[in-house]
């Protein structure tokens, strides 16, 4: 029988692995090219510690099974939270049914939890992952927007004056101004500006400037994939011109929770609008993972003042709102709710708080949690 080892892959191994993965989604799906279609962790100008990649090596040096590991900031306010995004996850078809999957996971989940990762993350069927204790939780806006939206709604927007040119192409001061935009945010995660054009390339997405009057005033990935400016004021004009110039009949916008006013403006014009939770989530450190993000939905709606202690496979934490200020604690106290884990990503982050008896839960939640489409995997 083969032996295998399951460890951190080190830059030798690079070429295997990436074989490794294009066979296995090209077999199970389409042709894949994980280079073009990830530069930002693949592409031949991403650092090799872009993500962590997890192998499983037969005997005989044939690698059967891979889990990637992209490390992720996640900065609100004064807040800072250390997202692990999975990605890649792939098992030879030779091999399935042998426990790759599982060793895999297991080795990925500690070295997650040796670097203090807060919170992983990964997008897949949901009762696949289940088994390795991932749930539902996070949601975003979804806007669809049609051509006749447009010469209705805004047939008195005037988009002239905006373009679009290729960010390859852009100058140090406009990728810089990129990077201010990005930073500003309210919510935001890290991108560095060697790497911050191939984020925006995810999924084989084009990466814009966007221009006014020859003037840059922001970027955009993909057609509404991201769209950031300088002044959300122009954001109308910028999806007119963008639907016009590139002839799309309809045009998909994801807005995160936190961003008030572009969802204000967008239901305005929008077909129609839904809420789509796209990924699963593991919470590794519920305390300082929930006390950064009921802060986080304490910016996006007032809460009501109170206590509820949660246990959670046996951790006790005290969520307290005073003065519409929250915080989160260890505690001894009784417990107001007591869960299993998978019961508390279930209410805490996806939709069983639509149906709690519990007052508070349901103004506190869900939590405001979402990775961009062009940050993750």
């Amino acid at each position: 029988m083969s032996a295998f080892t399951y460890k951190k892959a080190d830059p030798a191994e690079w070429d295997d692995l990436l074989d490794l993965a294009n066979y296995v989604f090209s077999n199970a799906h389409e042709p894949h090219d994980f280079a073009a279609l990830l530069p930002k962790v693949y592409g031949p100008n991403a650092p090799f510690d872009a993500a962590e990649q997890f192998i499983a090596r037969r005997d005989d040096g044939r690698l059967r099974g891979l889990v990637a590991l992209r490390h992720l900031d996640m900065t609100a306010g004064e807040d800072h939270l250390h997202v692990g995004f999975v990605g890649t996850v792939s098992v030879h078809p030779y091999a399935r049914g042998e426990g790759h999957m599982k060793n895999l996971m297991r080795v990925m989940k500690e070295a997650a939890c040796a670097q203090q990762t807060d919170i992983l993350v990964l997008g897949g069927q949901r009762q696949r992952y289940q088994y390795f204790g991932f749930e539902k939780g996070g949601y975003r806006y979804r806007f669809t927007i049609s051509s006749t939206n447009i010469r209705h709604a805004l047939r008195d927007v005037d988009a002239s004056g905006i373009d679009f040119a290729d960010m390859d192409g852009c100058t140090e001061a406009q990728l810089a101004l990129a990077c201010a935009l990005n930073e500003r945010k309210a919510v935001r995660f890290n991108r560095p500006a060697a790497q911050f054009v191939d984020i925006l390339h995810s999924w084989h997405s084009s990466a814009s400037i966007v221009l006014d009057g020859g003037e840059m005033i922001g970027f955009a990935a993909g057609d509404g994939m991201e769209i950031t400016l300088q002044d959300d004021a122009q954001l109308l004009r910028v999806i007119k011109a963008m639907m016009t110039q590139r002839g799309l009949s309809r045009m998909t916008i994801d807005v995160q929770p936190w961003e008030h006013d572009r969802i204000a403006l967008l239901s305005t014009l929008a077909e129609d609008w839904s809420l789509f939770s796209p990924d699963m989530v593991q919470v590794l450190n519920w305390a300082h993972t929930l006390d950064v993000l009921l802060r986080l939905r304490s910016r996006v709606t007032p809460l009501l003042d109170g206590a509820c202690v949660l246990e959670i496979d046996g951790e006790r934490l005290r969520l307290c709102v005073e003065d519409g200020k929250p915080s989160v604690s260890h505690t001894d106290a009784p417990a107001d709710l007591t869960l299993t884990v998978m019961e508390a990503h279930q209410l805490l982050f996806a939709l069983q708080h639509a149906t709690t008896l519990h007052p508070l839960m349901k103004n506190w939640l869900p939590l405001p949690f979402d990775v961009p489409a062009t940050d993750g995997f």
